[in-house]
């Protein structure tokens, strides 16, 4: 692996730019949304309908995400657990992961740790919202 420890050209810097947005959205957002376990809502609009439910009937690896954020961090933990228990995960990761891209874009270069960590947690986050899913849909047949 060659030397990453330079300084990040401007499409470089946009991009970590656009990951630490994109990292920090669901944090700033996610308190405000109008959520129940059923649906969540942002000023009266709806978020999209789950396309693998739609179209199976089954919810992917993913859904309920986005309801059992918001519920998280609207302090109702007890029902973002029942709702999706990788929300806790996906908090944790968004906040790391933006701590990752913001030392990034502070220090204007990217290290191999940094690299490692964002690796290591895209990896991390892939295998717990399988695992709960794949649990969940253990249990549910």
């Amino acid at each position: 692996m060659t030397e990453l420890d330079v300084r990040l050209s401007v499409a470089a810097r946009l991009r970590h730019v656009f990951a630490f947005a994109v990292l920090i959205t669901p944090l700033v957002v996610g308190p405000f949304l109008d959520v129940t376990p059923q649906r969540a809502t942002l000023f009266g609009v709806e978020g999209p309908q789950c396309p693998s439910r739609l179209v199976t009937e089954h919810g992917c690896p993913g859904c309920g995400l986005t309801r059992g954020t918001a519920l998280l961090l609207q302090g109702r933990a007890q029902t973002a657990v029942s709702v999706q228990p990788a929300a806790f995960v996906l908090v944790v990761s968004c906040l790391l992961g933006a701590w990752v891209r913001g030392d990034i874009l502070l220090r204007n270069r990217m290290t191999s740790m940094h690299v490692t960590l964002i690796r290591w947690g895209h990896r991390f986050f892939a295998v717990v919202v399988i695992s709960v899913w794949l649990g969940r849909s253990l249990l549910d047949s």
